[in-house]
């Protein structure tokens, strides 16, 4: 594969040492058409076969999570399950930097889960830590981990979210991505700015009508799985966007609190001011730390956002259901750039791609002798 890459690189390669001498190689021309290739095996999950209850578990009822588990000692609990972008078939979209990457909305569904099952509405903080990224062609799968600790004397949890790549045994090691804290459920006053008129009178248009291809020419490649934004407006300091699930995602809406690819699409308005607004390429803008966020209605596959900038790199977001109604409040968002190379640095599927093990044959020294026997 290595060769086979230089090759097509430019590079001179002698191919005799690949091949015998008889028969002779010869060169053969590719079709000058594109390769056409179409699947006919039907796509499921894998690693769901079984019941998690004969373990001795409870099962998640989770798209990303397998099963749950309640700690004897404290209270603690623990969610587990394992993800790929070739049984997320939105996962296998989103990609940022030639990177598949998992988006931070997803980071903030995991730990909404998990802090449901504890008792837990709202995701006080959340922080990310480190990305979790796929290798080449969204290779590899990945083994989760999401922990929710004791209750603390103010009835706050701590969360975590870690990983491990799939089919490495214990010597894989476990990564934390995120890390914060849950809340039981407290008042939230929520906006009720967005239940008039929409858009609202005097927001103008961001982008052009294709908001993805500007994306794509900034290093977010969203294919169409993950393509939730509709439309994006600005008026003075804030952000309004309409946001809709993908019709292949739309009919899972209900298994989540909030789908990845939903809240993800709200930050696609945000992005797409910033691109049309600046020439760095070279930079990414992704979530860092989320706050107070609350989902008052689980399930939903559109809203109407309104994102409010508190700080230059800080916002608050609210967003509602088409009839005005609210769905989520979140009181602050951090968002920093990232470098292409630190998000391409996180790949971790392929990284031993060209190791293996050999045997080397050790030759005996003249000066051993084994006597017969036992060793």
């Amino acid at each position: 594969r290595a060769a086979a890459q230089a090759f097509a690189a430019g590079a001179d390669i002698d191919w005799t040492g690949w091949f015998p001498a008889v028969p002779l190689p010869r060169v053969v021309d590719l079709p000058t058409y594109a390769f056409q290739r179409e699947r006919f095996w039907l796509e499921g999950r894998r690693g769901l076969a079984g019941d998690p209850a004969g373990l001795g578990l409870a099962s998640a009822g989770h798209p990303l999570l397998g099963a749950a588990v309640e700690l004897a000692d404290g209270g603690s609990h623990l969610l587990t399950g394992r993800i790929s972008p070739r049984d997320q078939a939105w996962l296998a979209e989103h990609r940022v930097m030639d990177t598949v990457l998992l988006p931070g909305s997803a980071f903030v569904e995991l730990a909404l889960q998990a802090a449901v099952r504890a008792g837990c509405e709202e995701l006080a903080e959340l922080t990310l830590h480190t990305p979790l990224a796929f290798g080449d062609e969204g290779a590899g799968a990945v083994d989760l981990q999401v922990a929710v600790g004791a209750v603390a004397e103010d009835g706050r949890r701590p969360v975590s979210v870690h990983s491990r790549p799939t089919g490495d045994g214990d010597e894989a090691v476990w990564t934390r991505h995120a890390a914060g804290t849950v809340a039981p459920a407290g008042p939230v006053a929520v906006d009720g700015s967005l239940g008039g008129a929409w858009p609202p009178p005097g927001a103008t248009p961001v982008g052009g009508p294709d908001p993805y291809a500007e994306l794509a020419s900034c290093g977010y490649d969203f294919g169409p799985g993950s393509q939730g934004l509709v439309t994006a407006w600005r008026l003075g300091d804030d952000l309004f966007a309409e946001v809709r699930l993908p019709e292949a995602e739309s009919g899972g809406a209900d298994r989540y609190r909030v789908h990845p690819v939903l809240l993800d699409a709200t930050l696609h308005a945000l992005i797409l001011d910033a691109v049309t607004s600046s020439a760095d390429t070279d930079q990414v803008l992704l979530p860092f730390s989320w706050s107070g966020l609350r989902v008052h209605a689980p399930g939903t596959d559109s809203l109407r956002v309104r994102i409010a900038r508190t700080a230059p790199d800080q916002l608050a977001m609210t967003a509602v259901d088409d009839a005005g109604a609210p769905v989520l409040t979140l009181e602050s968002l951090t968002v920093r750039p990232v470098a292409a190379h630190q998000i391409a640095g996180a790949r971790t599927a392929d990284r031993d791609a060209l190791f293996r093990l050999v045997w080397a044959e050790a030759a005996a020294r003249a000066d051993e002798h084994v006597e017969g026997g036992g060793v």
